[in-house]
């Protein structure tokens, strides 16, 4: 590896990083367009024979990545407290740009069947199950399961969310921060990294980890053998986050919903601009 080739892992990193915690921005669709989500997989797959031969690429990726993270951690808690709707509809608008490159992944050559709706329909009314569960009774029930409960079972809870976030890393598609929103944890984490609250962050560091190192190999082998059922599920998700976002963000009057237009078709173009980043970089392998 050449020291550019470094330096841009480690700025894909930062980017990976950073929009780790914006919903409706995947960092594995992120990895797949700058061609290194396949890599990373096998890596982590391949972990005992894959480290030795491939440690300075997860190196300069992987402090990338932490950078990405801290940064945006302080960036986004400033932004949902100063601009709160503002901010959820910018993150529809990033959703909603990313849906075209999602079904070009999701078709790959084959028409669409009845049982790729069946799985688009799925993924989607799991979105809407979560909705509810966030919007009823005591609201985001995920934040108070954890802090209201004993301190062991607010440990499982954590490890239990990084395992989530583990999953979502791991397939191309899936934003976990837009779980993360959906099972009422994501406001919490944001508060608990900025806060620097080890009592959760360890749990859910170790989840993370052992999700990453546990579902890897499994979601190869889907992915390989499920490919069309998996990305329709994962384009039913981001359809139906599109809609949890909005049902969340509480805009409710004329200039709530004008001002969350304009930063939705900020987001929309910010989405586009990573799509042509990826044809760029496609253009540039050939």
């Amino acid at each position: 590896m050449s020291a550019k080739e470094d330096s841009n892992n480690f700025f894909v990193g930062i980017l990976l990083g950073a929009v780790t915690w914006l919903p409706g921005i995947s960092a594995g669709i992120l990895a797949v367009l700058f061609g290194i989500y396949e890599r990373l997989v096998e890596d982590v797959s391949h972990l005992r024979t894959k480290l030795k031969e491939d440690l300075r690429f997860l190196v300069t990726l992987g402090c990338g990545v932490v950078i990405g993270i801290v940064v945006m951690v302080f960036v986004l808690d400033y932004l949902m407290n100063a601009y709160f709707v503002a901010t959820m509809f910018l993150f529809v608008g990033l959703i909603i740009g990313q849906l075209p490159d999602l079904m070009k992944m999701t078709k790959r050559g084959e028409p669409t069947k009845r049982s790729h709706i069946m799985w688009l329909s799925v993924g989607f009314a799991v979105m809407m199950l979560l909705l509810l569960l966030e919007l009823g009774p005591g609201g985001t029930w995920g934040e108070n399961a954890i802090t209201g409960s004993t301190v062991l079972v607010g440990i499982l809870l954590s490890f239990i969310a990084g395992m989530v976030f583990a999953v979502s890393k791991i397939v191309p598609g899936i934003s976990g921060s837009t779980i993360l929103i959906a099972l009422g944890l994501w406001f919490w984490l944001i508060s608990v990294m900025k806060g620097f609250e080890l009592s959760y962050l360890l749990p859910f560091g170790v989840g993370f980890v052992f999700g990453i190192l546990a579902f890897a190999k499994v979601m190869w082998y889907i992915l390989e053998r499920y490919h069309h059922q998996v990305y329709y599920f994962i384009l039913g998700l981001t359809i139906g986050s599109v809609i949890l976002i909005l049902a969340i963000s509480g805009a409710t009057d004329l200039t709530d919903i004008v001002i969350g237009i304009c930063a939705a078709v900020l987001g929309i173009m910010i989405s586009l601009a990573f799509g042509r980043i990826r044809m760029s970089s496609k253009t540039a392998a050939t």
